[in-house]
């Protein structure tokens, strides 16, 4: 496979949900009406790069920070207007693929700096002050405990294993 180089800066944005997320997670206030939570913005800071510019698998591999590896920046520090497209591009790509629970998605700006997605993934790393996914969370004081929790009891609801809260909405309106 043969693909243009995007030699923009990188990011990564988390997704966790689905349109009934707030009736069988732990932590209904992290769903914004639409059911999805949006991670904060991660940016790769990849000019250390032994190749420029570019996440190595090797890279991944070694902890982050020491020279000659990645680190990031959580939340990203960017316009307001780029956060909100990547987030929509990351929500676009969980919801098209009909992603179940968590997703992380990987972009790249391209040349005009336009957000291009590198990647989606459904199953992304939940290692603890490692995996992208795991420092957005923290970046916005969700534990890793909470956030694997949150994540399986997304799972037991979608299989029928959890009965559904009420919603103080639903109270209100008498159905």
């Amino acid at each position: 496979m043969v693909e243009n180089f995007l030699p923009g800066r990188e990011f990564t944005v988390g997704i966790l949900g689905r349109a009934d997320a707030k009736l069988y997670g732990r932590h209904p206030e992290w769903y914004e009406k639409d059911g999805f939570h949006r991670f904060p913005v991660l940016e790769l800071d990849t000019g250390n790069s032994e190749g420029p510019w570019v996440y190595t698998n090797e890279a991944k591999s070694k902890d982050v920070g020491p020279d000659g590896n990645e680190g990031f920046f959580c939340p990203a520090n960017i316009d307001p207007e780029l956060e909100k497209k990547l987030k929509h591009l990351a929500y676009r790509a969980h919801n098209i693929l009909n992603v179940l629970d968590v997703s992380r998605t990987d972009i790249r700006l391209d040349e005009d700096g336009n957000p291009r997605l590198i990647e989606i993934n459904t199953l992304p790393g939940l290692t603890p002050n490692y995996s992208d996914l795991c420092l957005q969370a923290a970046a916005e004081g969700i534990s890793h405990t909470d956030l694997v929790l949150e994540i399986l009891y997304l799972a037991a609801g979608r299989w029928g294993m959890l009965e559904p809260r009420e919603i103080e909405e639903t109270k209100k309106n008498g159905k």
